[in-house]
């Protein structure tokens, strides 16, 4: 068969992929279908059993192709392969439309040309996604997977509780319940058992209130069931004060009682349980100091010891306020401070101990200047320890003090001493003033060996602040104001790509804070409006401890958006107990952090919204050739949301792509680069040339016979702020390995005919000659599916015979008598263009199977013309395998074809700069 043609093949030079320019011409040996349906196989790849509520990706790979053949398609069998197998894969050009139906009644999903689509099962149970391919002409082809999901716990998280009304003693207890959709939709029954005897329960019961009237621990279990029996536990102790207390660590205004009641600086308790005395005791500072800051000054540790000399007995008392009071004071409920109770066995011990509390808490400067040098001080020493400590170390006058018995009232043989366990002490702090507490406390022994464990202390004390400050060392100037400000976030300001489904938000607070000004009003979550900008506020489900609070949205946030948190300042915000108001520090009334969430990837109906892969060798997610560089090209395609502010929606990212396979359970990178993706419809804005491909990623790499059917994808983006990258995204690309690695032999000579019978003008022919067919074996190589194109230069042909002119099965007759020793595929001639000729005229001739294609190519030495030379070749090359000209473009095709054709034949490159070999509307 002899076919005669002048057109250029159109192709993308620059990265050399072919995109399919030429249409079938079907053999009779042709491998032809029985209508539209296909019988070429689909094969779904991805997961077949995972739980619900868990994102996954599946990928559809088309082992053979071609769904129906027309006019528009084509299928080579010129190089048909040996032994039977498959015929080389250029018939993969035609595009195909993905649909899924993943089988749950979430409705039917296109992809388009994307064969990659992600998916999650709200519910567990048993499903079949199916997955089918339809070409333009009608022609499908479908596959399933059948997919088991599995149910998924119920998962109870962060359970607070916090007392709102001390009088009953009520809490309002909350827990984070974290289940699939489906689960959450139809009803997950949530059990309060609060460890009294009372259990409450009911459908999504996430927040109760309860009273505790009697004081106590009480062990609180909460329980979920979801509708298919499986359960999820949690426990945690909630401590009562009873009715008519407050709750732990709380911090309320000063009693007005309590300010005028009257100073009398003295230690005064009951003692009972393994021993029983009445306290009464001077107080003294704990190394010459009452007052000291710690923790770098946010706290202030108010501390002293009482003496009972009757007893011989001591109390050590340590309780760090939050910060010093206000001038107006305040009233500290501690559970329990550090409060420790001593007998001593005798005389001489107790005085010891009395010398030795100048060791224990002070500063290494402060027990140097007064620690007791002996037993027996001089007046000098006494007079600056008590200067210093506040400690009494004259003599005195006989009988001016109470009698110190030589021996324990009790018999007590050893120290004994215990540590408060249990109970409380209100302290109301005066700063300059007064202090003055009772306590209720249960104290354990602190030697377990000793038969006497348990001893209950009831008391109160007063102090003189003002005396004590003169006689003892208070520090005020070194102990700071009591701040009431926001501690930490969850998360952080600036976080990225946060996970869209069910997180949380969190605020923890310097100090307690007042419960009734922390509530939906005052924390929220927002984005802001499309319009407007004004904040719009997510609902959410709020659970509330002393210090902190967490709010968790009740819907799935959505993808691409930059979301605030936000807690109310000033005087209508959130208060501290010591009622001092969040600080607006910069006006606003809020104190906010932002944060935006990662993109949805997961495509839904008419929207065109996936993370997905094409690879290319020579065409499009064609089975690969092992040994050969392929391209992996990753779209990663959102939607904005058109009820968000622009401003606050991601439009674009930089992401490290990465590709990579698993090797003995081990990632092994495949190859990997930075790309910045832009959301599709800002690409003609920001310019993006998507013929030059730079709305997708490009990973180039090489298949090898150990690649697996798919190859995994992982996008890489900063998550919190500071940090580099770090993964957030995965999806895979299809990368099926043909069984064959076919190569191409290509003979060509230089027919001396015509012109070229000059020996000088051919000599200064052969080396632009060379040139073409090294470009043209290169680019042959990267637009059929061949591991290797080789040429080989079989010499010149020279024919006494041959007249200067000749018909056209001339040189073609030359070239197939000068080269019947070719083995190679193709045998190709180059003759010169006749003078006054345009040129490019081609002539091939098709011979059967067992017969390399002849092919003559006529051309010149000028250098704007070399690059359409080259196209020529390769171009014959195509008619070499059977293939026609463009597809879409029938040869018939009219003016608008004509004129295709006509330019990519006449101009390597339009007026403006333009390549216009590459083919307008196919992906490059």
């Amino acid at each position: 068969m002899v076919l005669s043609h002048s057109c250029l093949k159109p192709a993308i030079a620059a990265i050399g992929l072919l995109v399919g320019c030429l249409a079938v011409l079907m053999p009779p040996n042709s491998h032809a279908q029985q209508g539209n349906q296909s019988s070429f196989e689909l094969k779904i790849l991805g997961p077949k059993r995972f739980s619900e509520n868990v994102q996954n990706e599946w990928s559809a790979q088309l082992i053979r192709r071609a769904l129906s053949e027309g006019s528009d398609g084509y299928r080579p069998t010129g190089m048909a392969s040996p032994g039977g197998g498959d015929p080389l894969p250029t018939q993969w050009e035609q595009p195909v439309e993905f649909m899924w139906d993943f089988g749950d009644n979430s409705g039917i999903i296109n992809t388009n040309e994307r064969p990659t689509a992600a998916h999650i099962y709200a519910s567990d149970g048993n499903f079949t996604l199916t997955v089918t391919a339809t070409d333009p002409q009608g022609g499908s082809v479908s596959g399933s997977l059948q997919i088991t999901v599995k149910n998924k716990r119920p998962r109870l998280s962060l359970p607070a509780a916090i007392q709102i009304d001390s009088s009953t003693a009520t809490f309002e207890l909350g827990v984070r319940l974290q289940d699939s959709p489906g689960d959450l939709r139809d009803g997950v029954s949530i059990s309060w058992d609060f460890g009294d005897g009372e259990v409450v329960e009911g459908p999504g019961l996430l927040s109760v209130q309860h009273a505790y009237p009697i004081a106590g621990t009480w062990p609180v279990t909460i329980t979920a069931t979801d509708q298919q029996g499986d359960v999820g536990e949690k426990s945690f102790n909630v401590f009562s004060y009873g009715g008519g207390e407050s709750s732990d660590n709380q911090v309320n205004s000063v009693n007005s009682d309590d300010v005028n009641a009257e100073l009398v600086a003295h230690f005064d308790a009951e003692v009972s349980g393994s021993l029983n005395a009445s306290f009464s005791g001077d107080m003294r500072p704990v190394a010459g100091i009452h007052l000291s800051p710690v923790n770098q000054g946010s706290t202030c540790r108010f501390m002293f010891t009482a003496w009972d000399p009757a007893n011989l007995a001591s109390v050590f008392f340590i309780a760090d306020m939050p910060g010093l009071p206000e001038a107006e004071g305040a009233t500290f409920t501690f559970n329990p401070p550090r409060v420790d109770l001593l007998f001593h066995p005798d005389k001489k011990a107790y005085e010891f101990a009395q010398r030795g509390l100048v060791h224990g808490f002070a500063s290494t400067s402060i027990k140097e200047r007064i620690k007791p040098k002996s037993d027996n001080l001089s007046e000098q020493e006494r007079a600056e320890l008590t200067r210093l400590s506040g400690l009494d170390t004259t003599e005195g006058e006989p009988g001016e003090y109470t009698p110190v018995p030589e021996v324990s009232p009790f018999g007590l043989e050893d120290k004994e001493s215990w540590a408060a366990k249990s109970g409380t002490v209100e302290l109301t702090f005066i700063p300059y003033n007064r202090a003055i507490a009772t306590m209720k406390l249960a104290l354990t022994n602190t030697d377990p060996r000793s038969t006497l464990q348990t001893v209950n202390l009831e008391g109160d004390f007063t102090m003189d602040l003002q005396s004590a400050q003169r006689n003892g060392i208070m520090l005020y100037e070194h102990c700071k104001p009591a701040e009431f400000a926001i501690k930490k976030t969850i998360p952080v300001d600036g976080r990225q790509n946060l996970h869209l489904r069910q997180p949380f938000f969190s605020v923890s607070f310097t100090e307690p804070y007042d419960i009734e000004t922390l509530n939906a009003s005052t924390f929220q979550l927002t984005y802001p409006a499309a319009n407007t900008g004004d904040p719009v506020v997510v609902a959410t489900q709020m659970v509330r401890k002393d210090k902190s609070a967490y709010i968790v949205p009740i819907e799935d946030l959505l993808g691409g958006v930059r979301y605030t948190v936000r807690v109310k300042t000033g005087p209508e915000g959130v208060r501290g107990l010591n009622g001092v108001p969040l600080e607006d520090e910069d006006n606003s009334s809020w104190y906010s952090w932002k944060f935006s969430t990662r993109i949805d990837f997961i495509p839904d109906a008419g929207v065109d919204q996936n993370l997905s892969c094409h690879v290319l060798q020579t065409v499009r997610d064609a089975p690969l050739i092992a040994g050969k560089p392929a391209v992996s090209r990753i779209y990663a395609n959102w939607q904005d949301h058109p009820q968000v502010h622009e401003d606050a929606q991601l439009k674009e990212f930089t992401a490290r792509v990465v590709l990579r396979k698993v090797v003995e359970g081990q990632y092994v990178e495949l190859g990997s680069d930075f790309h910045r993706f832009v959301r599709p419809n800002l690409w003609a804005s920001e310019n993006i040339d998507q013929a030059k491909a730079e709305h997708t990623a490009n990973i180039f790499w090489t298949p090898d016979r150990e690649t697996p059917s798919a190859v995994d994808i992982a996008l890489e983006v900063p998550q919190t702020p500071g940090e580099s990258h770090s993964e957030a995204y995965w999806s895979q690309c299809t990368t099926p390995l043909w069984d064959l690695e076919p190569e191409l032999t290509v003979d060509y000579y230089v027919l001396a005919i015509k012109d070229w019978k000059d020996v000088d003008l051919l000599e200064s022919y052969l080396p632009v000659l060379e040139d073409i067919m090294v470009e043209a074996e290169l680019y042959a190589e990267q637009s059929f599916p061949f591991k290797r194109v080789h040429k080989r230069f079989g010499g010149i042909i020279r024919h006494p015979q041959v007249l200067a002119s000749c018909d056209g099965s001339c040189p073609q007759n030359l070239l197939a008598q000068s080269s019947t020793q070719s083995t190679a595929d193709i045998v190709i001639g180059l003759m010169p263009i006749e003078d006054g000729s345009a040129g490019g005229e081609t002539f091939s001739t098709l011979s059967d199977e067992d017969q390399p294609a002849y092919i003559t190519l006529t051309i010149d030495n000028k250098v704007e013309h070399r690059d359409r030379w080259v196209y020529a070749v390769v171009h014959e090359f195509g008619h070499a395998l059977w293939l026609d000209h463009l597809p879409y473009v029938p040869n018939e095709g009219g003016s608008e074809a004509i004129a295709i054709l006509t330019n990519m034949r006449d101009y390597a490159w339009d007026n403006d700069g333009t390549p216009v070999h590459w083919h307008k509307g196919i992906e490059g």
